[in-house]
């Protein structure tokens, strides 16, 4: 459990280290959907939607009536939830991408303020237990030196105990910020190509 555990870390730091090899976020994009089944995909994306609990539900009363129905039925309603549901949520996450493009040029602006002068600590967190990495980014914030936690949810608001939710940045505490991925490549260019930083995978 504990080698199986740490095989999925080091994948994880390795997919982080690959992330700041791309210059734009169009590039990073390109690669995850080009690198990874379409199987794979569409389980991460059924991951997304069940954070909503409206969409949660949905897909509990569709479960319900997958069981009822006989199998030729069931391919046309999987068919037609499919054809139903992937708009939808392309929609959504288009919105959320044109929303933190939007925000992206505020935030860049409040970011430069922040970390003028500053060494700047970026930590890619992992999904599992982040615990020791925002224990020392909590540290480094005390002592005065800027640390962005770069979150690995596109939707949810998880970050260190705040339920709020945000586009691109969210201030944890002083000198301690929550970032999305996306917005990573925004920063980078923006920001932080005269600052002194130190990337944790």
């Amino acid at each position: 459990m504990l080698d199986k555990r740490m095989e999925e870390c080091r994948a994880e730091s390795i997919a982080n280290e690959k992330l700041t090899a791309n210059k734009h976020f169009s590039i990073y994009l390109y690669r995850i959907f080009t690198n990874a089944p379409l199987y794979l995909q569409w389980k991460r994306l059924l991951s997304y939607v069940r954070k909503f609990r409206t969409v949660a539900f949905i897909l509990r009363v569709i479960g319900i009536l997958i069981t009822i129905l006989e199998t030729g039925a069931l391919v046309i309603l999987t068919t037609a939830i499919f054809l139903v549901l992937l708009p939808i949520l392309t929609a959504l996450m288009l919105g959320i991408l044109i929303a933190a493009q939007m925000d992206a040029r505020g935030a860049n602006r409040s970011m430069k303020k922040a970390l003028d002068g500053k060494r700047v600590y970026l930590f890619f967190l992992p999904r599992g237990n982040a615990s020791f990495l925002c224990a020392w980014a909590k540290e480094l914030a005390k002592e005065g030196t800027a640390a962005v936690l770069i979150s690995p949810y596109w939707i949810s608001p998880r970050g260190l105990g705040g339920k709020k939710f945000y586009f691109t940045i969210r201030t944890e505490e002083k000198n301690l910020y929550l970032i999305r991925r996306y917005y990573f490549f925004s920063l980078r260019k923006r920001v932080l190509k005269n600052e002194a930083t130190v990337i944790v995978y």
